[in-house]
């Protein structure tokens, strides 16, 4: 009993600690970015100066002479220049200050984390028969939160990838966009316009081409009406036609021919 107890603790002691670890960074950088971890030391000329990353010594400075590193490595206050970053260089940097005798002037602990930049979001929209659904669509959404703009103005309390609209309040003029949001970067889709038709009240289409629907209807039907009408007349009229050109060429066949006399 007491050592599952022990090994509960311990693993409830490593998930706290991981994720005050993560929690606890004190500068965020962009992947590929350079950036000085800033020690600030007033005077360094007399001083012996070492940086670790996660334990392991990547820079000392001793009487002049640079073992690991470079002069280029360091600023004149000491703080440290980093180049390209990339995910690996994440973690926990360390600086010590001291004298020729070994003793101690400062010591300083720096957490740096690398994070990629969001991706430009696109945004895809469903039309339902009452709501505009809005989907933003990224690469990768780990820590990214969104942010919804309506007509150039941000919609509150919206960060979630998916924002629901009703349809009938909505103009045909109003545009939205979608913003992606990290610690590192940010990034605004193209504006769109969303086009949905809305169903009203009554259970009837809203509209049809761009226009009310039920007038839409009556002046199809109307169009189509008079359509037919003038299809049955030229038929007729192409009928009754026909029947007279028959029945005077049969008039002319069954005539008795009359013989004239020669005087």
């Amino acid at each position: 009993m007491a050592c599952t107890l022990s090994l509960a603790f311990l693993v409830l002691h490593g998930f706290i600690s991981l994720s005050a670890a993560a929690d606890s960074c004190q500068y965020y950088i962009p992947r590929g970015d350079p950036f000085s971890i800033p020690l600030k030391y007033p005077d360094l000329s007399s001083k012996e100066l070492t940086w670790k990353h996660n334990e392991k010594l990547i820079f000392k400075r001793k009487n002049g002479k640079f073992k690991p590193g470079k002069a280029e490595d360091i600023s004149n206050d000491g703080s440290l220049q980093l180049k390209d970053l990339k995910l690996a260089d994440e973690g926990t940097y360390k600086a010590v200050v001291s004298n020729s005798d070994g003793i101690i002037s400062t010591e300083q602990s720096f957490i740096l984390c690398v994070m990629e930049k969001v991706s430009k979001p696109s945004v895809n929209i469903t039309c339902s028969d009452k709501d505009i659904i809005f989907t933003c669509t990224l690469t990768n959404i780990e820590g990214v939160t969104f942010q919804w703009n309506q007509n150039g103005n941000p919609i509150d309390k919206k960060t979630e990838p998916h924002l629901t609209i009703p349809l009938k309040p909505q103009k045909k003029t109003d545009t939205f966009t979608c913003s992606a949001v990290n610690k590192v970067s940010t990034e605004t889709s193209d504006t769109i316009k969303p086009i949905c038709n809305a169903v009203s009240d009554s259970g009837g289409h809203g509209l049809l081409f761009g226009f009310d629907f039920l007038p839409m209807v009556c002046i199809l039907a109307g169009g189509g009406g008079l359509v037919l009408l003038l299809i049955i007349i030229t038929l007729v009229c192409c009928f009754r036609s026909r029947r007279k050109s028959q029945m005077r060429f049969e008039g002319n066949r069954f005539r008795p021919k009359v013989k004239r006399l020669r005087l």
